[in-house]
């Protein structure tokens, strides 16, 4: 009967071990991983439970990072993303408009103008609920903007129009009027380095599973 090589054996255990948590590191940094939404800037999409909007912590999402990679992002998705000035947080918006687009804010609708559209054409979004519904205004609601999106960058609301912090106000933290007045500023936008990935699967609550 052979000896037991203990030493051997727990060097193996090390070596699986090691690789399990590198195969996770790898899938949760390039792969997908699971987010929890917080707050209701996405309501009634997300966060809304028995009718009600959840202010907290709410919806657990997969979120798809390796398909941001490889795929092109469109109008209608919704990413999770590290805002400018906002560096170490994670937003959840949908994105509304695509680089070299303009994004036209008015009476509370959204118009888009683009190559294929030189002339615009109002954006339809059957996503949002009914109170939220042409509710897409600026500080004034007799406010018209028109917001010129750069290359590699996109334009992104949150579904609850009335409640949530995006690309129409600005994400400076600090809300300097020189960098958000200016329609133009980078500060509107979201580069496509600083997302994530795109929200795919809502996994828990289980009441709420589904894909987005």
């Amino acid at each position: 009967m052979k000896n037991f090589d203990k030493s051997k054996s727990f060097g193996k255990l090390l070596f699986d071990v090691s690789i399990i948590i590198t195969s996770v590191l790898i899938i949760r940094t390039y792969v997908a991983s699971a987010y929890q939404v917080v707050g209701g800037s996405m309501c009634n999409t997300l966060n809304y439970f028995d009718k009600v909007c959840e202010m907290g912590k709410g919806d657990f999402l997969l979120v798809n990072k390796i398909g941001t990679k490889i795929q092109s992002l469109n109008r209608g998705d919704i990413i999770v993303f590290h805002p400018p000035g906002y560096e170490q947080e994670s937003y959840i918006k949908r994105i509304i408009g695509l680089p070299g687009e303009t994004v036209v804010i008015k009476g509370g609708k959204v118009s888009i103008l683009n190559s294929a559209h030189p002339q615009g054409f109002l954006l339809t979004e059957s996503y949002l609920s009914e109170e939220n519904t042409n509710q897409t205004y600026l500080h004034n609601q007799h406010e018209e903007k028109s917001f010129i999106i750069p290359p590699n960058h996109y334009f992104v609301l949150g579904d609850n129009r009335q409640g949530s912090t995006d690309s129409r106000t600005c994400f400076d933290p600090l809300y300097n009027p020189t960098k958000c007045d200016n329609i133009e500023s980078p500060f509107h936008f979201v580069e496509s380095s600083q997302i994530e990935g795109k929200a795919q699967i809502i996994i828990w609550p289980l009441s709420e599973m589904k894909i987005i």
